[in-house]
């Protein structure tokens, strides 16, 4: 272009003139191409250094991917099982504590054919796109006006961005804070141009300077027909010429900024980086997003962010753009769960206390006493944190590209677009943060709250996050759902959720929280799941759990709650599952329970409740799981549970109850699992047990029964398990037992029974049948068998 320019000008003067300007000409020849071959020979040595420091970030993300698959759990906690112990199996709760699933599963061999892609991709001359963790985005292209622009905005990832990088210059690294908050300090540019790229700035500019200068000289010179025009027109005009050439040219090529596009909010002018700095620390203090202290305190998340957004961000956002202080809220979010600070150590002393194991059942409460610590027992979460520092995922965080396209960010749809249309390479109101199970460690910063009001779907379930939770989450009104299940969590749950008027879900399980619920609680009436279990929360339930008319799910279970159940309980018609399991209530079951309509799993076990079992639970038709074991109830079996249809299992051991089995049971034909074990129960087994076609557990040892097995138990073909020792039970052992083909345990010791065990029965041990008991030991046996597998006196 300069060649050209220093022709054409005097050619518009003089066409006759031309010849003299070809040594110009020739000048400018020589230099442009060579000037050429130097950007070709440093571009492909960018190219090199790039590709190769492209595989060194998938090789490192590999690795640590590879170490994540060795040390996580592959059975990852969704669904909020958790310390729910059912005697032969749990139900899964609704909606799971860990929120949604993640947005990507990362693999070895997904960054394996990543590495592969790259590969042929250089190969074809092409630039691979998207990227792995660590290797941050720039703009595209190949604009040489960045290598001698001081402007941060213009410093971006181009043509020899690699030489400024491999000598110190370009924009300031990101391991380098601490420089560049001096730099801003002094009033200093972040930009320092290494040797090499300072050689090769000031030859285009000597060379360029030095052919426009020689063009002017022959245009000043050579022009005498201007001269001869005898008044100073001539002279004025080529006085113009000259200056056009010598200085205004060169001004605008060589200008700061000039030309290169700045990006979307981003300036059109320079802005040193001691200015920058202090308008946007000024705006995110102004705001009250961070506090000034915080800013100033060297490696602090805030310190960082702020040297991120204000120096090292691609993108360069103008200081006045609305958008800066949410981008430099997720900043601070990343550098709060990358670097030293996540690997703090702290240490929680445990009071949890574990009832004894049954060993004689199979209650499943090993595995729960596994989960558990014991009294007096201290975990120390630094161990676990430090295993694995790395996120799983977390592509586009920190790079060029806006905040919508990062890695669990989603935000508003844009105007004119699909309201699914939430993922886009652009800024805008955030409205989803979901890290779930994604290998987070850190604490939340309250910055992500406060500068981020719009946030509906907040889900951090299934990490390490530790501290406690900021009160600041109060202020995202908006918010739909809320997730900080399975973490590491401590202190109160702040009372400032409740001002959430409109959460529908909110999941704090499986983690270290104590101390009273949250005052108001039951003033969110928008809430249909509330998942607060396996925690250490005291106090008691206030009547104003009614008022939350829109509840489905209360999983309340294994905490310090003690007190009584409020009979306004009732008033959660839509209530679907009540889990207040392994706490420490008190009084009696409130017979408002029956009044629920909709509800289909109570778990109210491993408590003191006393008193009956009310009889207008044989109301909530719907039931299908009635777990009531280890408590303190007495009394006899309602027969008004004979109306539920829809009962699975029956859970009623380990009380004071008496009475016999309601021959009402006989109705119940989907009825699987009976324990009845542990009781003060008497009578005789009732002969309707045999209509019970889904029966596959039955379990009433350690009582008071009498009489004789009925024959028609037999009927009950799905038997698996028969436990009826303990008991006072005579006769001779039926032969009918020996139809039961799907027998794997039968139990009958320490009764009365007496005789020959049938061969019928002992041919069970062909099929399924593994343990089989009775008194047949001793010189004069009660029982003569010949298969048991073990005998007792």
């Amino acid at each position: 272009r300069i060649t050209h320019f220093a022709v054409a000008t005097p050619t518009l003067v003089r066409s006759e003139h031309i010849d003299s300007l070809r040594p110009v000409t020739l000048v400018c020849s020589l230099v442009y191409p060579l000037e050429l071959v130097l950007n070709t020979m440093l571009n492909t040595f960018e190219k090199t250094k790039a590709h190769e420091a492209r595989r060194a970030a998938i090789q490192r993300q590999m690795e640590a991917m590879e170490a994540a698959a060795t040390s996580r759990n592959p059975d990852s906690p969704g669904g909020g099982n958790n310390g729910v112990a059912a005697q032969t199996g749990t139900t899964r709760r609704r909606g799971g504590g860990n929120g949604v699933e993640p947005q990507a599963q990362g693999s070895l061999e997904t960054a394996r054919r990543f590495l592969w892609d790259e590969d042929e991709e250089d190969a074809a001359g092409t630039k691979p796109t998207g990227g792995m963790t660590g290797a941050k985005q720039g703009v595209k292209g190949d604009d040489r006006r960045n290598l001698y622009s001081n402007d941060p905005a213009s410093s971006r990832t181009g043509a020899f961005s690699f030489i400024g990088n491999l000598f110190g210059g370009g924009k300031a690294a990101p391991a380098r804070p601490a420089q560049t908050q001096r730099a801003a300090a002094g009033g200093e540019d972040t930009y320092r141009p290494s040797f090499l790229t300072s050689c090769y700035i000031f030859f285009r500019r000597f060379m360029l300077r030095l052919a426009l200068a020689m063009g002017s000289c022959y245009t000043w010179t050579r022009t005498r027909w201007a001269m001869a025009m005898g008044n100073g027109r001539g002279r004025r005009l080529c006085l113009v010429l000259a200056i056009i050439l010598v200085v205004i040219i060169p001004v605008a090529i060589f200008a700061p900024g000039a030309g290169s596009g700045s990006g979307s909010g981003a300036r059109g002018f320079s802005l040193s980086a001691s200015k920058r700095y202090d308008m946007i620390s000024s705006k995110i203090v102004e705001s009250g997003i961070s506090v000034q202290e915080l800013l100033s305190k060297g490696n602090s998340p805030q310190n960082k962010a702020l040297n991120w957004i204000v120096a090292e961000d691609p993108a360069q956002l103008d200081p006045d753009d609305k958008f800066v202080l949410p981008r430099y809220s997720l900043a601070v979010f990343y550098f709060s769960t990358h670097g030293n600070e996540m690997f703090q150590v702290a240490t929680i002393n445990i009071t949890q206390t574990i009832p004894p194991v049954d060993e004689d059942t199979d209650l499943g409460v090993g595995e729960e006493a596994a989960k558990q610590p014991v009294d007096g027992e201290t975990t120390t979460m630094g161990d676990d944190l430090a295993a694995q520092p790395n996120w799983v995922h977390e592509s586009g965080w920190l790079s060029g590209a806006g905040y919508c396209s990062w890695y669990g960010v989603e935000c508003h749809h844009r105007d004119g677009t699909s309201i699914y249309n939430t993922r886009y390479d652009d800024n805008n109101g955030l409205v989803l943060l979901n890290m779930t199970e994604n290998n987070v460690r850190g604490s939340i910063p309250r910055e992500v709250f406060l500068a981020n009001p719009d946030i509906r779907w907040f889900s951090l379930g299934g990490n390490g996050f530790f501290g406690e939770v900021p009160a600041e989450i109060g202020t995202l009104t908006q918010m739909r759902y809320l997730s900080v299940a399975n973490n590491f969590f401590t202190g109160s749950l702040p009372n400032s959720i409740t001002q959430m008027k409109g959460l529908n879900r909110l999941y704090v399980d499986g983690n270290y929280f104590a101390g009273k619920l949250p005052a108001g609680l039951g003033g969110m009436t928008s809430l249909e799941t509330l998942s607060i279990y396996n925690n250490f929360f005291t106090g008691t339930l206030t009547p104003d759990l009614g008022k939350m008319v829109n509840m489905t799910a209360l999983y309340l279970d294994i905490n310090h709650l003690s007190g009584t159940i409020p009979p306004e309980i009732g008033g959660l018609q839509l209530l679907g599952d009540l889990r207040l399991r392994h706490n420490r209530f008190t009084g009696k079951i409130p017979d408002s329970l029956g009044d629920i309509p909709d509800l289909e799993i109570l778990y109210l076990d491993r408590n003191t409740f006393t008193g009956t079992i009310p009889t207008t639970l044989g109301q909530a038709t719907r039931l299908t799981e009635m777990h009531l074991y280890r408590n303190k109830l007495k009394g006899s079996i309602p027969t008004q549970l004979g109306r539920l249809k829809e009962l699975n299992s029956l859970y009623l051991d380990n009380n004071h109850l008496t009475g016999g089995i309601p021959t009402e049971f006989g109705d119940l034909n989907t009825l699987e699992q009976i324990y009845l074990h542990k009781n003060y129960m008497n009578g005789t087994i009732p002969s309707e047990i045999g209509k019970m076609e889904s029966l596959s557990n039955f379990r009433i040892y350690t009582n008071g029964f009498v009489g004789t097995i009925p024959p028609e138990m037999a009927n009950a073909y799905n038997l698996e398990n028969v436990y009826l020792q303990d008991n006072v039970l005579s006769g001779p052992v039926p032969e009918t037992i020996g139809e039961l083909t799907r027998l794997q345990k039968l139990r009958l010791y320490w009764n009365r029974f007496e005789g020959a065990v049938p061969k019928k029965i002992c041919d069970l041990m062909e099929f399924r049948l593994t343990e089989f008991k009775s008194d047949c030991a001793g010189d004069t046996p009660k029982v003569q068998c010949e298969c048991c597998t073990a005998c007792f006196a």
